[in-house]
């Protein structure tokens, strides 16, 4: 399932809620990395994450494409 709900923050600012796009791939891995260090409660540590870049970018791509194709 898709989401994208703009929303207005407590402060005023406009904010839009949605899923991850391949666009993303590198903020993505550069926050899977900044939580994983912050906390031994996950169950990976950073040093761990075995996914590159490239490899996020076609599973965030290939992800979107058949979730367009099953809404058909």
């Amino acid at each position: 399932m898709f989401f994208y709900q703009p929303i207005v923050l407590k402060n005023g600012q406009k904010c839009i809620l949605r899923n991850a796009e391949a666009s993303d791939a590198v903020r993505h891995h550069d926050y899977f990395v900044q939580t994983h260090k912050e906390t031994d409660f996950l169950l990976t540590y950073p040093d761990e994450c075995t996914m590159d870049i490239i490899s996020l970018e076609r599973q965030l791509k290939e992800t979107k494409e058949k979730w367009l194709r099953n809404a058909e």
